[in-house]
């Protein structure tokens, strides 16, 4: 059966404002970034326009022996580089996956960002103008993309919209996915989280050259929407990036949320490598993870994309380098007696932090369990299987489990607590048999769960660490930025409101506030 994914309500607002730029005509536009000449394009609406950097590499290419291996900073040797089409995306199952195009390019050399500047197109002359000369001083918004950190690319969101309406610049980016990006074996032979360690690559690279690009180096706001949003928070806990960054906007997506961070890699790894005819024992060593690496540098790339789904949830990992101990520890208990880790208190408080949710994000998890669902069943009509409500039972029995997956302890869910919560949940304005209602209410569940509470919690640790001091306490910092939390519901009237794969949703999807985020900024 086709593997479906869940984001193409996000693909659908994208392609409302998305510009199509390969089809783009204007006057070549340079940007000088130390040796080597960058040559991009520009457009212009009436007086107001923009000019499209592309395809920018940052990072050297994650390919041949250097797969699963931290990259570096690209080092240039060309004097001049086109910069007028997007780079490949990096490798993902593209079999039914709404946030790849046709057109789109895959390879494991990914790693490339987007720069799109805005200008006024009256102070436009000549053609190989330089950008710097144009602009000056524009804010910077770099986005990271979302998509359970198995699909996405930059390219989607790297629109001019945005940055006209806006007036700053945005920075969009590739990074490693799936197995490429977040495979482990938590030892030296394949390092974890190499996706986030591509993201703060290309971080420092706008830090070091945006400038030559017209932006701000002191107002820099980093973002991101889902796994997007979670890696810009991980980014912010990185004492690496301390003073790189001011501000974020981290949009539906918590690592606070359950099982975003595994404590080991290894199992995962092993488990994976079976899947892709590697003969191992179950042992770990250094051997075996040699072994695993060795196994999986002989596999194809389309072999390990199509893995990576069958393994989704892979994603960060503890390695006490990106992830210490404290910020594994810290993200499922939440704040405990205004204690916070220095690393964090002195790093990601010292921002100033958007953050939160939409009504109903839990939607995309509800879509996600029922595919898994119908998968094990062996579900012939997907339409028909998601079409239909779900049942009070069915409700029910998705949050015990959600309980139970989340205590470390074998214990059983009491019936009295589950009762307690399925009748807080509960419409009591229409009757109980009404499985719409029913349906709606297990999405309600979902949507505290995984992003709701997650989004309190990120802003009450940002605001804790900002005010906590106050209370004379010796682990606050001395900081002053600020905390915003949001709740983002459109009317139901609105169509955009009503965008589903079951045709009983009704409300604000996940994904519903980046077009509004992105083009208001």
């Amino acid at each position: 059966m086709e593997k479906r994914f869940t984001f193409g309500f996000v693909a659908q607002l994208f392609l409302l404002v998305l510009t199509q730029w390969d089809t783009v005509a204007g006057l070549d536009i340079k940007a000088s970034v130390m040796n080597t000449t960058f040559i991009g394009v520009t457009k212009c609406t009436s007086t107001r326009g923009y000019a499209s950097f592309l395809g920018i590499r940052y990072g050297e290419p994650p390919s041949g022996d250097k797969r699963f291996q931290k990259s570096s900073l690209y080092k240039y040797s060309e004097d001049n580089v086109e910069a007028k089409k997007f780079g490949n995306i990096c490798p993902q199952l593209r079999k039914g996956n709404p946030l790849v195009s046709d057109s789109d390019s895959m390879d494991e050399d990914c790693l490339f960002m987007n720069i799109i500047v805005p200008l006024d197109c009256d102070k436009l002359g000549k053609t190989d103008q330089d950008i710097s000369e144009l602009v000056k001083g524009k804010a910077v918004y770099i986005f990271i993309h979302g998509g359970i950190f198995i699909i996405g690319s930059s390219n989607l969101y790297s629109n001019s919209e945005m940055v006209m309406k806006g007036d700053f610049i945005a920075v969009t980016l590739n990074y490693r996915l799936g197995l490429f990006g977040f495979l482990a074996t938590d030892d030296n032979a394949i390092p974890a989280n190499l996706g986030l360690w591509d993201q703060q690559l290309a971080i420092q690279w706008v830090k070091q050259n945006i400038a030559a690009f017209g932006g701000d180096i002191s107002r820099i706001t980093l973002g991101g929407h889902s796994a997007g949003s979670m890696s810009a928070i991980l980014q912010g806990f990185y004492g690496g990036n301390k003073n790189i960054f001011q501000n974020m906007i981290a949009e539906s997506g918590s690592p606070f949320a359950f099982h975003i961070i595994s404590e080991k890699g290894y199992p995962a790894a092993l488990k994976i490598a079976q899947l892709a005819g590697c003969n191992l024992t179950s042992t770990k060593s250094d051997e075996s993870s040699k072994e695993i690496l060795k196994c999986l540098k002989g596999r194809s790339v389309t072999d390990l994309a199509a893995l990576t789904y069958s393994k989704r949830l892979l994603g960060p990992v503890l390695d006490n380098d990106f992830i210490t101990k404290e910020t594994f520890e810290l993200c499922p208990q939440g704040i405990r007696n205004f204690a916070i880790p220095a690393s964090i208190s002195s790093n990601f408080a010292n921002i100033n932090l958007l953050t939160g949710f939409t009504t109903n994000d839990g939607e995309v998890v509800f879509m996600l369990a029922l595919n898994d669902i119908s998968n094990v069943l062996g579900v012939s009509n997907w339409e028909s299987f998601v079409g239909k409500p779900v049942t009070h039972e069915f409700v029910r029995g998705m949050t015990n489990n959600l309980l139970l997956m989340n205590t470390k302890e074998d214990r059983i869910i009491s019936p009295f607590i589950l009762d307690a919560i399925m009748e807080y949940y509960r419409d009591w304005s229409k009757p109980s048999t009404n499985l719409t209602t029913v349906s709606m209410n297990g999405v309600d569940i979902l949507t505290d769960i995984y992003f709701a509470k997650p989004a309190f919690n990120t802003a009450l640790l940002h605001s804790v660490a900002n005010t906590c001091r106050r209370l004379n306490s010796s682990n606050c910092g001395n900081m002053t930025r600020k905390t915003y939390l949001y709740e983002f519901r459109l009317p139901v009237s609105n169509p955009l409101a009503i965008n589903s794969y079951f045709p009983w949703f009704h409300g604000t999807r996940h994904g519903a506030e980046i077009l509004f985020s992105l083009t208001i900024h």
